[in-house]
Formats: C-alpha cells, structure tokens, sequence
C-alpha cells in the first residue's frame, strides 16, 4: 500500500494525518499566535519533526477549510471569473492572489474560496508534489464517490464552525459553513435545515466527525439529544473521526 501524508488545515491549526500500511496515525497543532511570522515557524517544527521522524512519503495531499466557498455551476465558470464570483457571494475580496478554485467533475460544480497564498507558498516549498484542495472539495469528491442515493448528512466540526453536507438520490442538496457554540446551535440548525429541505423525520444516515479533536462533550451531546428530536429520530448516527483523510486518500 502506498504511504501517504495528508495535512488539513484550518486558520488555528493543521493536524497531519500519517497513513502507513493503510493505518492512519495522526499529529495536531494548534497555533500560539495568530501572527502569519509564527505561524510559519510553528509549522516549520511541526512538519521538519514529522520529517526527520518519517521515512518518504508516496503521496502528499492537503486541505485548507475556510468558511467562504461558493459552489458554480461548470457551464458558467471560467477561470479568470473566479475572483468575480468570490466577490459577488461575498460581497468582499481582500487579496486577488488568495482566490483559488478546484474543478469538482463528479457534480459538474467548481468550488472557489479564499486561501492565503502563503500557505501554499509554505507546503509547495516544502513538499513540491502536493496536490492541494480545499476542505469541501475532498469532501464532496469523497462522497460522490460511493453510494448516494440514500439520504446522508456529513457534519465536521472545526472550532468554532461546521460544514454540513446533504445528499440524497444521487445529488447534492446542499454543501455549507455554520457558526456554533454547543450541540444545542448544531441540532438546531441540522433540523431546521433539514425541514426547509422537506427532509424531516426521514430515514437517512449521519456522520459525525471531529477535526479539532476538541468536542467530544458536544457530539456526545449531539448524539443523546438528537433523538428527541422528531425530525431527526429516523437518523441513524455514527462517528467517524478519519473522514476527511479518508477523502484526501481517494484524491491522489
């Protein structure tokens, strides 16, 4: 089996995901300062520890979650528009170099968000064979890859913030960031959007997952007031902690 490292990374920290012998092992850290100069240096540590403690790796992957993405349409999209639609969905663009996009052939969508160009200046550098994403492009390419039909939900919490991801009968019904604080706001805004979709009280499946690696009170919350909900009792929930890395191993 080839052996990968796949790094994500969000604006407080980066946890690398090791996979040998098809066996993940994972490194977290989450940054001292939110100044980019020691946030480079943390990193700079943090991954000449893993290489100096690792052999070669077959594989190099990354992600970078940030809540502004907007999804478009194939068919409309080129790729000197991608700075125009950022701006148009959010109104705003700090810095033209920091607008990418990833082409998601699967649903015939392009994803185009905000990453800081020295983040990828930092891993490009460093490891010159990396294929690199953002967060909900794995995500999305992870899960149009298996079985969709069936309703399933897809929550990874990050700090302070959850992308949720529903499919159903083969298509994305919807792909998006929200802000929480405890499990209450995370069940509250699962079963409102699950109404406005007409999805209510439906059989389905949800997966949990954790970056942060910071929230075990709030899933196990999540998973013991969830089912006195009515419009979630018909979920069948379940956790599973590698799935982003599990994406980012379907992509290289």
């Amino acid at each position: 089996m080839p052996s990968q490292l796949a790094v994500l990374i969000s604006k407080s920290g980066v946890k690398a995901g090791i996979l040998r012998n098809d066996l993940w092992s994972f490194k977290s850290l989450h940054y001292n300062s939110s100044r980019e100069p020691e946030i480079k240096e943390e990193l700079s540590v943090f991954f000449k520890d893993i290489t100096n403690n690792e052999a070669e790796f077959d594989e190099y992957s990354f992600s970078y979650f940030s809540e502004k993405f907007t999804l478009i349409p194939n068919a409309i999209f080129e790729g000197n528009t991608a700075e125009e639609f950022f701006k148009f969905s959010f109104n705003e663009l700090h810095n033209s170099n920091d607008i990418d996009y990833n082409r998601i052939s699967e649903l015939s969508l392009v994803n185009v968000f905000e990453m800081p160009l020295w983040i990828k200046s930092f891993f490009v550098i460093r490891f010159p064979r990396i294929v690199m994403q953002h967060e909900l492009s794995y995500q999305l390419r992870g899960i149009f890859s298996g079985s969709t039909f069936k309703l399933k939900i897809h929550l990874t919490l990050f700090d302070s913030e959850f992308a949720m991801v529903v499919s159903k009968e083969n298509n994305l019904l919807l792909a998006n960031v929200y802000e929480f604080q405890n499990a209450d706001d995370i069940i509250y805004l699962l079963s409102n959007c699950l109404n406005k979709m007409e999805l209510g009280e439906q059989s389905g499946e949800l997966i949990l997952s954790d970056f942060a690696e910071n929230h075990k009170e709030i899933i196990k919350n999540v998973l013991e007031n969830s089912v006195k909900i009515s419009h979630l009792q018909k979920l069948k929930i379940t956790e599973a902690p590698n799935f982003p890395f599990e994406n980012q191993k379907l992509c290289v």
